[in-house]
């Protein structure tokens, strides 16, 4: 007999048995671990290949379709099912299906392999079986064994996650920097200034003011040429902003008398005040803590033992100047962040025109960053100088952070791909969203970054060109992109994109509600020229896909902005000549 209560079931079979994960099968523990892209790494599927052997579970067959419909995807999944035979899993089966089948399961019998396909509430099937579903509360109500797996997986991802990037160890290091007693209020640089300040001088701090914030000029950030450039020295400004807090004499206490004696006078005269201000023995305790601060960074940062703490303290550095232009902030003084913006925007430009003068072109610059382009042994020579050249605007140190074999501009700013010297390459800017990408397009605007990047130029016409022939032979699956709803479908008033119309006047996706995602393509017969569906087959009629309108949303708009720096215009992919 076999007790399962879920919504679904197998519709797999295996020694002429039906199996359901983590159940009893005719009194014996069975189950079946399918292997596949789609979420599981690797790893994740031989951990818990082991955690089920060791709970009694006969784990010892892996299903895998091979999709004859994608010869390489075959070959390489292939290949991967035939590692595990030399682990000694035994492979249940491999068998070629066609995708283009109709129907859930329908037209299939109970031994038939299925390949991923999507239902409803996001439910994932790998092989027929339900593996991954995004809607809570459908999984409560039908699938809480499915639930319960997915919050382990969660629970696992976020070790993994923290096991890398120390993210708790760095928020416990600031709960010890600035004494907290609990560890919730770390996440808040209100509170820890707050904290800082009593444990550092007993200074018990004045209510919020509940002010409104009050808008001030920030950094500077030059417009850069688009293009592609070659031999970037990327400088950077060490400590920048705590440096012009203290080289300034930047304080709350000090502004505060300043401003009842002078008025709003200016900052012609505040830095003379500060110095006879703190020279009287006055308390300038802002400036004490940030100052003590940055001495114990700087004896901190060569002793590796201590990497954590000088993470620690870099982020409260960094939080200085920001918490004081926060209204929630209870030393909230939006002048002291605008005149280090102020000063900042004054030493970097000035910076660059220096960089100029030297006989380089500066190609970006950005808040405490300087994009200079000079030959690799003139870079020392280039440092040396404009070290030397900041001692004029205060107590500043600059260094080289990165140096750009090549480096690519758009046109826009803070957006900007470069491979270093040791070949990484490092994107900024460019936004590789998931949800708005098909599966056949997903990963298309990287790779042609990185053609651009290594050299590969002269390959960019041929494999768009490619691309954009072999989308129109794709199925709906392949070229539908998908999208959540954040509310109820009643809830979009107003200017409101097509899906959502569409989606209000299908019939099929009456039961649409917040949470539930959808699958969208271009159609030249459906309402709003998009088809929405979360099952293909609850489709009414064959769609006629518009793949003009999805090679220009999918293809053309991600990729025609960077191509166009290295002379190759969208005309060219379409088959006309290159303009000269």
């Amino acid at each position: 007999s076999i007790t399962y209560t879920g919504r679904f079931p197998y519709i797999i079979q295996v020694d002429g048995k039906t199996l359901i994960p983590d159940f009893v099968v005719d009194g014996k523990k069975k189950v079946i671990e399918t292997f596949g892209r789609y979420w599981h790494t690797e790893e994740n599927i031989r951990e818990k290949i082991e955690l089920y052997k060791k709970a009694g579970y006969e784990c010892l067959s892996i299903l895998e379709p091979i999709d004859k419909s994608y010869n390489k995807f075959a070959e390489g999944q292939l290949g991967r099912i035939l590692e595990f035979t030399h682990n000694g899993y035994e492979i249940v089966s491999i068998k070629e299906i066609d995708k283009s089948k109709k129907g859930r399961y329908s037209s299939l019998r109970i031994w038939d392999v299925v390949n991923l396909h999507c239902e409803p509430y996001n439910n994932f099937f790998v092989n027929g079986v339900l593996a991954h579903n995004c809607n809570y509360g459908e999984m409560w109500e039908n699938d809480k064994i499915g639930l319960m797996e997915r919050n382990i997986r969660h629970v696992r991802w976020i070790k993994q996650i923290d096991e890398k990037m120390k993210v708790i160890d760095y928020y416990w290091i600031l709960k010890e920097i600035v004494g907290l007693e609990e560890l919730e209020g770390t996440g808040y640089s209100s509170t820890l200034f707050d904290t800082l300040l009593l444990r550092h001088s007993s200074l018990v701090l004045p209510s919020k003011s509940h002010e409104s914030h009050t808008k001030y000029e920030g950094a500077y950030v030059m417009q850069p040429q688009s293009g592609v450039y070659d031999n970037i020295a990327i400088f950077d400004l060490t400590r920048f902003y705590p440096q012009i807090l203290l080289s300034e004499l930047l304080d709350p206490a000090i502004l505060d008398s300043y401003k009842k004696q002078n008025g709003d006078s200016g900052w012609d005269g505040y830095k003379d005040f500060a110095q006879k201000y703190i020279s009287d023995g006055k308390p300038a305790v802002w400036l004490d803590i940030v100052r003590d601060m940055s001495k114990e960074r700087v004896r901190l940062q060569n002793l590796p033992e201590h990497r954590e703490k000088l993470a620690g303290l870099k982020g409260i550095l960094n939080s200085a100047y920001g918490v004081l232009a926060s209204p929630a902030f209870r030393l909230y003084s939006p002048d002291i962040p605008e005149r280090i913006t102020e000063v900042a925007r004054n030493t970097i430009q000035s910076l660059a025109e220096d960089v100029r003068r030297w006989g380089y072109e500066v190609i970006y610059a950005d808040t405490d960053s300087i994009f200079a382009q000079v030959p690799r042994d003139k870079v020392d020579e280039l440092e040396q100088k404009l070290n030397d050249k900041l001692s004029d605007y205060g107590d500043f140190s600059i260094k080289l952070d990165d140096y750009a074999v090549k480096i690519l501009f758009t046109g826009a700013k803070k957006k900007y791909c470069l491979i270093s010297e040791d070949g990484e390459i490092h994107i900024t800017g460019f936004e590789f969203v998931r949800s708005d990408a098909s599966n056949f397009t997903k990963g298309l605007q990287e790779e042609i970054i990185r053609m651009v990047l290594t050299g590969r130029e002269n390959e960019i016409v041929e494999f768009l060109k490619l691309k954009t022939k072999e989308i129109k032979s794709c199925k709906l699956e392949d070229i539908a992109i998908s999208k959540t709803l954040s509310k109820e479908l009643k809830e979009y008033t107003g200017t409101q994109q097509n899906y959502i119309l569409a989606a209000k006047q299908a019939p099929w996706l009456r039961d649409l509600k917040q949470g539930d995602a959808v699958k969208i393509v271009y159609a030249k017969n459906y309402p709003h020229s998009v088809a929405v569906y979360q099952d293909e087959s609850d489709l009414p009629d064959k769609v006629d896909v518009d793949f003009d309108k999805i090679i220009d949303a999918q293809i053309t708009k991600k990729v025609e902005g960077i191509i166009e720096q290295i002379g190759i215009s969208w005309k060219e992919i379409q088959g006309q000549r290159r303009l000269l």
